[in-house]
């Protein structure tokens, strides 16, 4: 079995991360009223539709809500991967909760 770093290449990487951290400011912003809508239709997605009606969606509420939006190309490049395969809109999904609890670890250990 390939190790994940090695299926995808460093810009792909970059590219999950960037939108794994922008759909993880629908639950960081508002920690008593987290919204895990995006996250969870990306973690399991049927088609290439649900991935790009989804990611619309989250654009334009960000636009909205005045949150950080990636650059045109990592959208570009984002919808590229999941065109070619839907697990990475499942790893992107995942990574997204991830983010900023390290943060709340060094606080709890002070």
């Amino acid at each position: 079995m390939k190790k994940m770093s090695k299926i995808y290449a460093d810009r792909e990487w970059a590219v999950i991360r960037d939108v794994a951290r922008f759909l993880n400011q629908f639950v960081a912003r508002d920690p008593t009223r987290p919204r895990y809508s995006y996250i969870d239709r990306l973690s399991t997605p049927y088609n290439k539709e649900i991935v790009l009606i989804t990611l619309q969606e989250a654009l334009r509420e960000a636009r909205s809500a005045d949150y950080w939006i990636p650059k045109e190309d990592i959208i570009e490049d984002f919808i590229k991967l999941c065109n070619e395969d839907l697990h990475s809109a499942t790893i992107t999904s995942a990574l997204s909760l991830t983010y900023g609890k390290e943060k709340e670890k060094e606080k709890e250990d002070k």
